[in-house]
């Protein structure tokens, strides 16, 4: 038997926000036409606060990206979207010292994938100051990983 990537997560805070980022990138997935879904959650004292997906009001049929052949991982200002990270750190009210968690969905391949912020929400997150940010890859220390994604 396969055990699931993120078996090394003990129930608890970062399972339970697992289980939040997940249950957001499902409920998003009957909303937007995005090719990859993405869930995020945030835990601050052990207790989830807040949980989001990427969204786009503005691509309801048609994905605009799709659409305009504009390929997955470029020129992020033309999405319409907002990044899950964007919007969970725009619903919470307090980010320092919390941990995020990534959930990540590729709707073409019908598969899971390891999630990782962008370079524009990797500057977000630092400046939040979230501690940890945790992905089907495990636990990764928020500052180090965002930099080196900004460096990248």
């Amino acid at each position: 038997m396969i055990s699931h990537p993120l078996s090394f997560i003990h129930p608890g805070p970062i399972h339970s926000g697992y289980i939040a980022a997940k249950n957001a990138a499902q409920k998003a997935m009957e909303k937007t036409p995005c090719r990859i879904v993405y869930g995020c959650s945030l835990i601050l004292y052990d207790k989830v606060v807040a949980s989001a997906a990427n969204y786009s009001f503005a691509c309801s049929d048609e994905c605009h990206r799709k659409k305009n052949n504009i390929p997955h991982g470029k020129t992020y200002e033309e999405c319409f979207s907002v990044h899950a990270e964007q919007a969970v750190l725009i619903e919470s009210h307090s980010t320092r010292g919390a941990d995020l968690v990534l959930y990540g969905f590729d709707r073409v391949e019908n598969r899971e994938i390891a999630a990782y912020p962008c370079k524009i929400c990797a500057k977000m997150i630092m400046h939040a100051g979230i501690r940890n940010i945790y992905n089907l890859r495990g636990e990764h220390g928020a500052t180090t990983l965002c930099q080196k994604i900004i460096a990248d």
